[in-house]
C-alpha cells in the first residue's frame, strides 16, 4: 500500500510538494542527533531488532543504528518501533553489541510474561476497530510502561496469536481464530513436554541408570528409528533431531546406540532391511490363520497322478520343495514336474494375505531367512510320503532324444514315494539313471545353442552368533545337474 503523500510528491505544484516534503520528513523520527546512544527497537522484515543510535554520517535525517548482530546501516522513522528513554554508555562496538543482546533478553522474557489474553478480551469487548500501539501499551501499562514495556508490547502483536496488523495499527482476532491458536499453543506444549520427558528417560537409559518407561516410549523408538534410518532426510527428522539435542545424544550413530541398549535392536541389526521396511514376523493374527488353515473343498475332487515312482526334492527345512517322476512311453518318455500349491491355503479375506503379497518373495541373508510364508503353511502344503497332497503338476511329454513335443499343467494330487537327502542317492534305481541322462543332454543341448553354463557356488555365507562362516555345499555333482536342468525345463 503506497503513503497518503505519494500521490500529492506527484503533483504539478512544487510549492505544495516542498510543503509536503518538509512534513513527510519530521515523522521519519526524531533528529538523529538528538537520539545518539538511544536504544531503539525496530523492524527488518518481520523482524523486531533492538540497536543503539549512533553519530549519523553525512548528515543524513534518518536514524544510523548498530543492531544487536553487529550490523550497521540506515534506520526510517516507519521501521521504529520504540525508542528508549535510556542511552547506553559503552563505547566499544563490541560492549554495545554484547548490551544489546541483553536487553533483546530482556524484552523477550518481558514479552513471554504478558497477559495477551486478558488484553484481548478487555480490547474485543470494547467495540473499537482498531488500535495503535500507543493505545494499547497505555491500556495494559497505564501511562509509565517501563523500560521494555512498550517494545515487549509490540512483539507480542506482531506474533498474530491475538491481534492482526494493519498498517501501523492493530485489530483484536475473531473469537473462533482466538481458539483455534489457543487449542494450537495447548497442543505444542505438550508435545513439548513428551519431548522433554522422553529425553530425560533416554540420557538415564544411555548413563545406565535406572528409569521407568514412559507412556509414550513406543513414539520416542519411532523416532530413534527414522533418525538411525534416515538421519536428517526423514519425515519427523526435525522432531527427532530435537530428541537426540535434549537427550544429549548426536548423530545417527547414537540413535542405532540407543535402540540397542533399550534392547529394542540387535547389536548387529540389518539397517538395510530396516530402511526398505522388509517384514520379517507375522503378525498373531496371520499366525493364528496359518495354524488353522485347511485346503478347499473342491480339493478332494483333483485327479491323483498316478506315476509311482515320484521322487521328492528336499528344502533347507526338511519339507519336499518339490518332486519329478519320469517314465518311458512308446515314443519316449514321460517327465512330471509337481510343485507344492501353499496359496490354496490361504483365506482370500484372512489377515495373512495381504502380509505375504507384502512381502512378495523369500529372502535368503546370511544371518537370518525371511520366509514368504509362516511354517504352519509351508509344512501343510508340502508334498509328502504318508499322503496324496495338492501339487502344481507340469507334464512334459519329450521324445526318444529329449526334445519337447507337448507339455500340459494341471492341479492334481501327488504323494511322493521317497525324499532325495543331501549327497547323491543311494539307491541306482532306473527312473534315476533316466532323469540323470535326461539332464545331461538337455545341458548338451542347451551347451551346443551357445548357452553360458555358469557354475554354482560351492560354499554358502553364514553368519551364526556373531561369528561369520563359509558352509561347503552338501550336493552332489549328479543330483545338482538334475535339479538345476530341470528348473531351467520350467522356466
Amino acid at each position: 500500500m503506497q503513503p497518503w503523500y505519494t500521490r500529492v510528491l506527484r503533483a504539478n505544484d512544487p510549492a505544495l510538494r516542498a510543503e509536503v516534503k518538509r512534513a513527510v520528513m519530521a515523522q521519519e523520527g526524531p533528529r538523529p542527533q538528538d537520539q545518539v546512544g538511544r536504544v531503539i527497537e525496530f523492524l527488518r522484515g518481520d523482524r523486531h531488532l533492538c540497536g543503539v543510535v549512533q553519530p549519523a554520517p553525512y548528515g543524513r535525517r534518518v536514524l544510523w543504528v548498530l543492531d544487536q548482530e553487529g550490523r550497521e546501516g540506515w534506520v526510517r522513522g516507519r521501521k521504529v518501533v520504540d525508542i528508549s528513554a535510556v542511552k547506553l554508555a559503552e563505547r566499544s562496538r563490541e560492549g554495545l553489541v554484547d548490551q544489546l543482546r541483553q536487553i533483546d533478553r530482556q524484552r523477550a522474557a518481558a514479552q513471554q510474561a504478558l497477559d495477551m489474553g486478558t488484553l484481548w478480551e478487555t480490547v474485543a469487548e470494547s467495540g473499537q476497530a482498531v488500535w495503535s500501539l500507543d493505545e494499547l501499551a497505555a491500556l495494559y501499562f497505564g501511562p509509565q510502561p517501563g523500560r521494555d514495556g512498550r517494545a515487549s508490547l509490540a512483539r507480542a502483536l506482531e506474533e498474530g496469536q491475538w491481534f492482526s496488523r494493519q498498517e501501523s495499527a492493530y485489530a483484536p482476532l475473531s473469537a473462533t481464530v482466538v481458539a483455534q491458536h489457543r487449542c494450537a499453543r495447548a497442543r505444542r506444549q505438550e508435545a513439548e513436554e513428551r519431548l522433554e520427558a522422553g529425553a530425560r528417560w533416554l540420557r538415564l537409559v544411555m548413563d545406565g541408570l535406572p528409569a521407568t518407561r514412559p507412556d509414550h516410549a513406543d513414539e520416542l523408538i519411532g523416532l530413534l528409528e527414522e533418525a538411525a534410518l534416515s538421519g536428517s532426510e526423514g519425515p519427523r527428522a526435525t522432531e527427532a533431531a530435537a530428541l537426540l539435542q535434549r537427550a544429549h545424544l548426536h548423530g545417527p550413530l547414537a540413535a542405532f546406540e540407543a535402540l540397542v541398549r533399550l534392547g529394542h535392536w540387535h547389536p548387529d541389526e540389518n539397517l538395510e532391511m530396516r530402511r526398505l521396511q522388509v517384514p520379517v514376523p507375522f503378525s498373531a493374527a496371520a499366525l493364528a490363520e496359518a495354524a488353522g488353515a485347511d485346503w478347499p473343498a473342491g480339493i478332494a475332487r483333483c485327479r491323483r497322478w498316478w506315476g509311482r515312482r515320484v521322487y521328492g526334492i528336499e528344502a533347507e527345512d526338511g519339507t519336499c520343495a518339490w518332486a519329478f517322476s519320469l517314465r518311458r512311453t512308446w515314443s519316449g518318455y514321460k517327465l512330471g514336474l509337481h510343485f507344492p500349491v501353499p496359496g490354496l491355503l490361504l483365506a482370500p479375506d484372512g489377515a495373512l494375505q495381504p502380509e505375504v503379497a507384502a512381502r512378495g518373495m523369500a529372502l535368503a541373508l546370511p544371518d537370518r531367512q525371511v520366509p514368504l510364508l509362516p511354517p504352519a503353511i509351508v509344512g501343510k502344503a508340502a508334498l509328502s510320503t504318508s499322503e496324496r497332497r495338492p501339487a502344481l503338476t507340469i507334464e512334459v511329454q519329450l521324445s526318444r532324444r529329449f526334445a519337447i513335443e507337448d507339455y500340459r499343467v494341471d492341479l492334481r494330487r501327488v504323494r511322493v514315494r521317497a525324499l532325495l537327502r543331501e549327497g547323491e542317492p543311494a539307491a541306482n534305481e532306473g527312473a534315476w539313471r533316466w532323469l540323470a541322462e535326461l539332464a545331461g543332454r538337455l545341458r548338451g543341448t542347451r551347451e551346443a545353442a551357445g548357452a553360458l553354463v555358469l557354475p554354482e557356488a560351492a560354499a554358502s555365507l553364514r553368519v551364526l552368533a556373531g561369528q561369520v562362516s563359509l558352509c561347503p555345499a552338501q550336493r552332489g555333482e549328479r543330483a545338482a545337474l538334475v535339479e538345476e536342468e530341470l528348473r531351467v525345463l520350467v522356466e
